[in-house]
């Protein structure tokens, strides 16, 4: 379920941060039908059953994607190769989204792990 508060925050970024959050909750969406919407710490993030499974956000140099879990971090530091990330985060440029088979592998093992 898509809701007006992300739109907001999606529409208030400039070019081309805006293009890259609306293709990230695109994507999102098409990963995890069902998936719902909401606003936390000021930024989207993302529900399945109640339970966040990601979320993103525009910086000024570079936009983030958060896992919520150390853990799956951890299981996919090949996959992350090329990317800076840390705690439960992943920086990406402004201009081009995650690649759709590493956020694919980040949703998977973060909806395995919430159940």
């Amino acid at each position: 379920m898509r809701i007006a508060e992300v739109d907001a925050y999606i529409l208030a970024q400039p070019e081309p941060k805006r293009s890259t959050l609306g293709t990230m909750r695109d994507m999102m969406h098409a990963i995890v039908p069902g998936t719902v919407e909401i606003i936390g710490h000021g930024v989207p993030y993302f529900t399945i059953r109640g339970k966040k499974y990601g979320g993103i956000a525009a910086c000024k140099k570079h936009m983030l994607y958060f896992t919520q879990s150390n853990a799956v971090i951890h299981q996919c530091t090949d996959e992350l190769q090329g990317y800076t990330h840390g705690n439960a985060s992943v920086q990406f440029p402004i201009d081009v989204p995650l690649e759709r088979t590493v956020l694919e592998r980040l949703v998977t093992l973060r909806i395995r792990e919430i159940g």
